[in-house]
């Protein structure tokens, strides 16, 4: 991922794995992988010359577990002893000349300080100004053994996706974002399913109590009803009771009691939250997964392999094999056509036409994102700050445009916590950004 980076500065880039680590941990995969992420992006961002490094070295923890360490070290612009502490803050910057430069960490730091606490770790910093800087973390995981991880990988991973696929299934997805609406039925109708969409879980209730799904791939925030509170009343209606939700009118919970009682419809998550809380709860809720957004192609050809093992599979040996995710992603600021038409055809072997037409709803979404956000920032109401920059955000991550859905995240977050912030001058920022992508069509 990053070494298309590194070369492009002329940077060395370095891995070294200490012989303590074993070949086997267990973890939260996704924590850890957002944690690296952050540090190695954020040591190429700020190396001008020289090298980023990354080290691993494990301790012996006890009781089958180990203390894994990672240090990323960088020999780059450094921070002053008196930031030091300060970069782990929501919002903060070391300092305002290097944002305008180089892009600020915007949330990055702070998720990770959060995350390495849900793991039992911590994340500090050892820096010189002007030398380089040396980000360190520790987690508590696992020791695994590698015959058991064999099989789970033989069950789940190495399903040969060129060689069989599964018979064609009745699909629903549950999105108020149109861009994540139109990714996901557009990859699901290229493995040959059938799809209906909803804007929202009253909509998806109601689809329901009139036709059967194989499957529901189920957002989380929306509006009118949220994706868990949906959840929760098809549970309820699958186990033939009448749900207490006031959402949810009697005649409507009686049609989908009676459509649904007796059966098990698989409830997919789609969800932005990676924190192991939240996952708990969309699982407690009767969700059977979870996909993390932007969600890729093959994540969603597995989680289908996966949760509907007992459908009939038949051979096709012309089934086209899914693309593997692109070595690079794009971090950063420059907007071009060209770059996002080569990570969506990358990512879900998208046709052209299907780009084009994803391009174009995309920045019409953009365009009225914007302007809500505009109004919001006008009126002061940051409820609709959050859930615009929220909206947006998803639109912007699913079309690989990392940077500027970390920015519509600062928004999002800041207004969640009722922070006075430049919201006109982020708002700006991600218009100008954008303007290109406009232009270009």
């Amino acid at each position: 991922m990053f070494i298309t980076q590194a070369k492009s500065k002329g940077l060395q880039l370095n891995l070294t794995a200490d012989k303590t680590v074993p070949e086997i941990l267990i973890g939260d995969e996704v924590r850890l992988t957002q944690i690296c992420t952050n540090l190695l992006s954020n040591a190429i961002k700020f190396t001008q010359e020289g090298s980023v490094s990354m080290f691993l070295t494990c301790k012996a923890g006890g009781d089958g577990y180990v203390l894994l360490m990672c240090q990323v070290i960088d020999t780059g612009l450094g921070l002053p002893a008196e930031k030091q502490e300060l970069v782990f803050d929501s919002f903060s910057q070391a300092d305002i000349s290097t944002t305008r430069e180089f892009g600020g960490t915007g949330l990055g730091l702070a998720l990770c300080k959060k995350l390495c606490s849900l793991m039992g770790g911590k994340i500090w910093v050892d820096s010189v100004e002007g030398k380089g800087s040396t980000f360190s973390f520790n987690a508590l995981l696992g020791v695994g053994e590698l015959n058991l991880l064999s099989v789970d990988k033989r069950e789940i991973d190495d399903e040969p996706l060129a060689e069989t696929h599964m018979l064609q299934l009745d699909i629903l997805v549950v999105d108020d974002n149109n861009v994540n609406r139109d990714v996901a039925e557009m990859f699901i109708i290229k493995q040959g399913h059938r799809v209906e969409t909803a804007i929202n879980g009253l909509r998806a209730l109601q689809l329901l109590s009139e036709q059967h799904f194989d499957c529901v791939f189920m957002d989380i925030q929306m509006p009118e009803m949220d994706g868990v509170t949906a959840t929760r009343i098809i549970r309820e209606c699958e186990q033939n009771n009448i749900p207490s939700e006031s959402q949810c009118s009697s005649s409507l919970s009686k049609r989908l009691r009676d459509k649904i009682q007796g059966t098990h419809t698989p409830i997919i998550a789609l969800t932005a939250n990676v924190f192991q809380s939240d996952k708990q709860k969309y699982l407690e809720a009767g969700m059977d997964d979870y996909l993390g957004k932007p969600i890729r192609g093959k994540d969603i050809h597995r989680v289908l392999l996966h949760i509907t093992k007992d459908v009939e599979y038949e051979k096709n040996d012309d089934y086209e094999v899914i693309a593997s995710i692109p070595e690079e992603v794009m971090e950063g600021t420059k907007v071009t056509l060209s770059e996002i038409q080569r990570y969506l055809k990358d990512m879900y072997s998208f046709e052209s036409s299907q780009i084009d037409t994803l391009i174009a709803t995309s920045v019409t979404s953009f365009n009225e994102g914007l302007d809500m956000l505009d109004q919001a920032c006008l009126a002061e109401n940051n409820k609709a700050l959050t859930d615009n920059a929220h909206r947006i955000k998803g639109s912007l991550a699913n079309l690989g445009l990392v940077k500027q859905a970390e920015l519509a995240q600062r928004i999002e977050m800041s207004a969640k916590e009722n922070g006075e912030h430049p919201y006109g001058q982020w708002i700006n920022e991600l218009r100008q950004d954008l303007e290109p992508l406009k232009e270009a069509l």
